[in-house]
């Protein structure tokens, strides 16, 4: 493999990490020994490396990391990690496990009576009366089923009217349960500046779009919409005051889909929560599936 094609691998696997720290699948731990091993050597022996937040490239000249061009650089690299490299300090260990919690005893328990004496059996009688007939046998258990199935519709309506009161239980989550509650979209500003948002749902009878929703987010700011109606929807990034134009996604909305889109300050990571996507690619809404 080429020079250019490792480092837009490593670039590749870099957001792809980036998009998933963002929406919380690693922690930043995680991150930083994910991008340890992500560090290349060209054919000087120098180490590439990308930065932690900058999303740009460093080389090592002489001991220190020095911003540069890759790609300007007859580099030859390889993807192995550099002896020079510092290492990162070691986890701390695990706090001890706790004691094994206390068991009592059995209790002691009185030796078994003794067995009663045997007696011989009453004689039996000369005249036996006639049985009574088991009368309303199944209208019995039918009554002790009715009354069962009573008590659990109690018990279950009782139990739906406290999650509703403490707020577990929502008209949407009834909805989303059968497919037919509304989409969230939800953006995260991770850039400097303030950007705006346009979320456009789509006619796809007469191809043109609806009414639109528009977000402003300042820096680090976190803003959702809902959409009611499933269907195509047009998410459009900006700038400020509309410079420069950042992006766009348009997403295919079914009931009850959880969207996250995170605004880096090189590249805008999408993810739908509710069926994440197994390939890095698709956390990159220029090459996600999930923007088509």
């Amino acid at each position: 493999m080429s020079s250019p094609d490792k480092f837009k691998q490593v670039e590749d696997e870099y957001f792809r990490l980036k998009g998933q720290l963002a929406v919380g699948r690693i922690t930043a731990e995680q991150f930083d020994a994910a991008l340890q091993a992500l560090v290349l050597k060209d054919a000087n022996g120098r180490a590439w490396m990308m930065g932690v937040d900058s999303a740009a490239w460093y080389v090592n000249e002489g001991g220190a990391w020095v911003q540069a061009d890759p790609y300007a650089a007859p580099a030859n690299p390889v993807s192995e990690r550099p002896a020079d490299l510092p290492e990162r300090g070691a986890p701390s260990p695990p706090p001890p496990s706790p004691p094994p919690a206390y068991i009592a005893p059995p209790p002691s328990y009185p030796a078994s009576p003794p067995p009663p004496t045997r007696t011989a059996p009453p004689p039996a009688p000369t005249r036996t009366a006639a049985p009574q007939q088991n009368r309303g046998g199944c209208g019995s258990l039918l009554v002790k089923g009715c009354l069962a199935l009573v008590a659990l519709v109690v018990c279950a309506a009782v139990a739906g009217f406290v999650a509703f009161q403490s707020g577990y239980l929502t008209p949407n989550v009834l909805l989303n349960l059968v497919g037919l509650g509304p989409a969230t979209i939800q953006v995260t500003n991770f850039r400097d500046d303030p950007i705006t948002v346009i979320v456009t749902p789509l006619r796809e009878s007469e191809g043109s779009s609806s009414f639109s929703t528009d977000l402003t987010l300042n820096a680090f700011d976190v803003q959702s919409t809902h959409i009611t109606n499933p269907g195509r929807v047009h998410v459009e990034f900006q700038g400020a005051q509309g410079i420069p134009a950042l992006g766009g996604c348009t997403l295919t909305v079914r009931g009850g889909d959880q969207f996250q889109f995170v605004v880096l300050p090189e590249r805008i990571v999408v993810n739908r929560e509710n069926s994440p996507p197994s390939s890095g690619r698709d956390l990159i809404i220029e090459t996600s599936s999930l923007c088509r």
